[in-house]
């Protein structure tokens, strides 16, 4: 039997609408995230959607550019007026489902770290139409799926509101993590409260 690995920043799906682009190529520039396939800048403070709405004209939504790096308005509205969702996630959802029925069995790993902090990776496995063993990582190391969970585990001790500060290396993704977290929160300012 063969073994297939995928990684999810290698999986790509083809726009099912013809009026939005194709995601068969990942953006080529700095800007990494997927939704800059349907943005571009106006200018240093403004973005503009570019998706065309169903009676063939575009959106042109100006939003507000994120100055520190972060996407999640423009994913908001992409998934809110144009029911567009990250690429990765619908290729996954198809991959389960098409292959087969969502039959799946799953792995972790979890580790602790010399500081003391633990981890934990996710690998869904199942075997496709043509019995090869597929392994696929789920779950991503984005600024807001750090931020979701970072939140998760302070509302376990009811400590959301408690944030002082938070101590990290200079990584974009703790800095957009750092975003995320100020969004959701009344008590936490990432220019002032993360250090890193």
């Amino acid at each position: 039997m063969s073994s297939i690995v995928h990684s999810i920043q290698s999986t790509s799906v083809d726009s099912p609408n013809p009026s939005l682009p194709s995601l068969s190529e990942p953006p080529t520039n700095a800007k990494q995230s997927w939704v800059w396939l349907y943005f571009s800048n106006v200018n240093n403070k403004h973005v503009e959607c570019q998706v065309n709405s169903r009676s063939g004209s575009p959106c042109k939504k100006i939003l507000k550019h994120d100055p520190t790096g972060s996407t999640k308005s423009m994913s908001d509205h992409l998934q809110e007026l144009h029911q567009v969702i990250n690429p990765k996630t619908t290729n996954l959802n198809k991959m389960f489902t098409l292959d087969n029925g969502k039959q799946l069995a799953f792995t972790t790993n979890t580790w602790t770290s010399p500081n003391i902090k633990a981890f934990m990776a996710i690998t869904g496995h199942f075997i496709d139409k043509e019995f090869n063993l597929v392994s696929v990582i789920l779950g991503s190391h984005s600024g807001q799926s750090l931020a979701n969970q970072f939140l998760t585990t302070l509302k376990q001790y009811d400590l959301e509101d408690s944030i002082i500060s938070i101590t990290t290396d200079n990584a974009l993704v703790n800095q957009q993590m750092a975003q995320e977290l100020q969004d959701s929160t009344k008590s936490f300012a990432a220019k002032t409260q993360l250090i890193g």
